[in-house]
């Protein structure tokens, strides 16, 4: 096709290919389409609505991106490789903004591996509720009160906890990895992840439950697992026939870790349960949480053997102020918020508590001293002061968890020279 070339008194002066895509032409005649239509340009208010729409789909992406971002950067401190038998383990030589995972594959700074002379070597184990700062708090607090009182010995305290350790994976650090420290003082902090991965229930049960709830196994299959199923069997028989409540704990299990299901999650739960209340009876009252009692006198035993001396503590929570993330999907014996809430405070903090007094050890009571606070939230929520869990500590949480460590140990240290 050709194209005319016009001078000023548009006379026909010479020809040439058009391009395919004028764009002088396209603006000449979009402007002469907008002109005939009488089109005006956007409004300042609708501008303003635009700029704060992109605004906000921008600061948004990166927001998520930083999300994303900061999953996989943390999900790159674990490793499989690792000198013993686990799923996995802290990759050594580690670093982040926030804090770092020494040679020797443990949180914190660097540390000789033979205890130093003049050193009472104190190690802390759990999970990820342990690995907050509490440790190196309880550190700080022990030798500022030993220089005060002139005492010639140092106190190191140790973070031997790693994120999503049971008690059974938390024995094996022990076994493996502090008994070779040759500590004197072994902290077990407070224990979530028995229920948090279901590892209080053995194959047998979480299979039985799981075809119970399937409608492959009956109430005899149920009441075979033992008494305690035979006494609370009218409860799984009713929680069987309600299936909004099975429909509910996938929508529990899909509401972790899909932001935008969170909404219509709780909605579903308040249509269905109502609001959920903490503390009325439940058949987790009475359940023996021996997989945890049986790995806590394995590793007091060991601890013997080596003499170390073990300080176990009690479960702190905050049920009453923040709902859960959700139940395990495949912890069946857990039908609600408060049958967990039931089983912390009734069943595994008052058997730590007879155990301790039964194998005369150093108990550090944790759920007494932070759940008789009338303000406890504080030490639970968030930066935003709204969100928060009822799990684990922020900052002012981690210094209240020290300083209540620190004021149950000092009357046990405070003889050393």
């Amino acid at each position: 096709m050709l194209e005319e070339i016009l001078d000023k008194n548009n006379n026909v002066i010479s020809t040439r290919k058009s391009r395919l895509i004028n764009l002088g032409s396209i603006m000449k005649n979009t402007n002469k389409i907008g002109k005939d239509n009488n089109i005006k340009g956007l409004s300042i208010k609708k501008k303003l609505i635009y700029s704060l729409v992109t605004s906000f789909m921008f600061f948004y992406g990166l927001c998520y991106l930083n999300k994303y971002y900061m999953a996989s950067n943390e999900a790159l401190m674990y490793t499989k490789k690792c000198d013993y038998d686990v799923p996995w383990c802290l990759v050594k030589n580690y670093r982040t903004e926030d804090f770092e995972i020494n040679s020797m594959g443990f949180k914190g700074d660097e540390f000789s591996r033979m205890k130093p002379e003049n050193v009472y070597r104190i190690v802390v184990l759990g999970g990820s509720t342990s690995f907050g700062n509490y440790p190196e708090y309880l550190e700080d607090k022990l030798n500022k009160k030993g220089k005060a009182n002139n005492k010639t010995i140092k106190f190191e305290v140790i973070n031997g906890a790693i994120v999503g350790y049971n008690s059974s994976l938390i024995l094996k650090r022990f076994v493996y990895d502090i008994v070779t420290l040759r500590p004197d003082l072994v902290i077990y902090g407070p224990e979530w992840n028995d229920v948090g991965s279901c590892a209080l229930l053995s194959d047998k049960e979480r299979g039985t439950l799981k075809n119970f709830f399937l409608g492959l196994a009956d109430s005899e299959a149920l009441r075979s697992l033992g008494p305690w199923y035979e006494n609370h069997i009218k409860i799984f028989e009713t929680y069987k026939k309600n299936f909004r409540r099975l429909g509910l704990r996938t929508a529990d299990a899909l509401a972790t870790r899909v932001y935008l299901l969170k909404r219509a999650r709780n909605e579903l739960k308040i249509k269905f349960d109502g609001t959920v209340q903490v503390g009325k009876q439940s058949h987790m009252d009475d359940y023996n949480p021996t997989t945890t009692l049986d790995n806590l006198v394995k590793i007091i035993n060991k601890g013997k053997e080596n003499n170390i001396k073990i300080t176990l503590t009690t479960t702190p929570d905050d049920f009453e102020d923040f709902d859960l993330p959700s139940i395990p999907p495949e912890c069946l014996i857990f039908i609600e918020k408060n049958d967990w809430y039931r089983y912390n405070r009734n069943s595994l903090n008052p058997a730590v508590r007879n155990l301790a007094l039964k194998q005369n050890l150093i108990l550090i009571d944790l759920e007494k001293h932070i759940n008789e606070d009338s303000n406890k939230k504080r030490y639970f929520v968030a930066d935003d002061g709204i969100t928060g869990e009822f799990m684990h500590f922020n900052d002012l949480g981690n210094k209240k968890v020290a300083e209540i460590m620190f004021k149950t140990l000092w009357q046990y240290l405070k003889d050393l020279p």
